[in-house]
Order: C-alpha cells, then structure tokens, then sequence
C-alpha cells in the first residue's frame, strides 16, 4: 500500500471544511482506538470509525477513512507489541503536540507516510540507559515529560534540550 503525504484531511483542514474540533475529535480517536487492541494485527479502519462521536459524513468521512487506513497501514508495518505499543504513544503525543500548536497536521501526515513507507522509523530509546532507573512501563511520553522538566528546572540544559529537539524531530516537528 503506497501512501501520499497529501492526504485528503490536510486540503480539508486548509480549506476550513473541517473545523478544529472535529480534526482534534479525530485525531485524538487515533491513539484512543488503538488502546483497544492487543496488537496492531487486528485493528480495521471500520474500527476507528465505530467510535466517531459524532460520526463523520461526506468528504469528512472519505479522509478520515484514508486516514485510518494510514493508521493501520503503520500497525501492519511495525506488528511486534512493543512497536503498537510505540505506535500508540507515538500518536498520543503527536496529538498533544498538534493542540500546542508545535506539530502542523500537513507534517504530522507527512511523517505517518513515511513512517509507513519504512524511510521514517519509529523513535527508540533506551530509557534505562538515558535515565537510569524507569518504571516498567516508561514510554514516549514519559520521557517527552522528563525533558520538559528539565527544561524547566534549566532551560539551559544542553543535554536536555538535544534530546527534546531529536525527539521532535523524530515526531516529524
């Protein structure tokens, strides 16, 4: 499956054909679905829409279906549990970054097509090594939320402050 960068969403969103609350609707049930599912081998673009509140009509419908068929795509492409799980929080933050206005939905789609295409891996950390000890379970997110910490405490910190950019950057910001 070949996916475009230009997916229908971003000519959508530009146009203002969808509103900032429906995209964020929308992009917030990508991570939010994907909770639902052990793994990415069984997650189905109808899967997305069942939980469209409200549901989508029209073009709107037609690019969040593309839309979740890039997401599904991505499972497809990283199958093993820590990859979904990767996935997941990869989404989640993207989202957050997204409402921060840090992360443009024009790049957030970018960087979902060519995290599918295999030329924009999914970020992977030794947290352990990074930090020391972490919590079972330490994700993405836990790690962005450390470095902002940091980054309070010191905006200054040199280390703290390439990790978030690397981080970003492999967030497609």
């Amino acid at each position: 499956m070949t996916i475009q960068p230009s997916f229908q969403i971003n000519a959508l969103y530009e146009a203002r054909l969808i509103s900032n609350e429906e995209l964020a609707g929308l992009l917030a049930l990508l991570p939010q679905t994907l909770l639902l599912y052990d793994d990415g081998t069984r997650v189905e673009p109808e899967d997305f829409r069942r939980y469209e509140d409200p549901p989508l009509q029209g073009e709107q419908a037609e690019a969040a279906q593309e839309l979740y068929r890039a997401v599904v795509a991505l499972c497809r492409e990283y199958p093993e549990p820590e990859q979904y799980e990767t996935i997941q929080d990869c989404l989640s933050l993207q989202f957050d970054l997204w409402q921060a206005g840090m992360l443009s939905l024009h790049a957030w789609t970018g960087w979902l097509a060519a995290a599918i295409q295999g030329t924009q891996p999914l970020p992977s950390y030794d947290y352990t090594k990074l930090l020391g000890s972490v919590p079972e379970g330490y994700m993405i997110q836990d790690y962005h939320d450390e470095l902002l910490y940091r980054l309070e405490q010191n905006s200054e910190d040199a280390w703290a402050n390439q990790q978030i950019r690397q981080l970003y950057e492999q967030l497609g910001v």
